[in-house]
């Protein structure tokens, strides 16, 4: 715990293991495919991005969290506006 009383997070985040790939030598697609892997994405044909990895372990964390509502995804609609006669 924090002083403030919060928890830290201790374990790296993937743009820390990919900086850190780096400064090891590793090229960017290596170090991006190892973020990836480490962070329990498939690794295929395609090399990862260092920035697809993030957004994607982003939207993983909000939905084991909860934090998307019922209705996000779904196309917004405008509200619908009386006009006094």
């Amino acid at each position: 715990m924090t002083p403030h009383g919060t928890t830290t997070n201790t374990r790296p985040t993937a743009s820390e293991n990919y900086r850190h790939l780096l400064a090891r030598g590793f090229r960017s697609a290596e170090a991006a495919n190892l973020a990836a892997f480490m962070g329990g994405l498939p690794i295929g044909d395609q090399p990862w991005t260092i920035d697809a990895v993030s957004k994607i372990l982003f939207l993983r964390e909000l939905h084991r969290s909860s934090a998307f509502g019922p209705d996000d995804g779904e196309p917004r609609r405008l509200p619908t506006r009386t006009w006094p006669t």
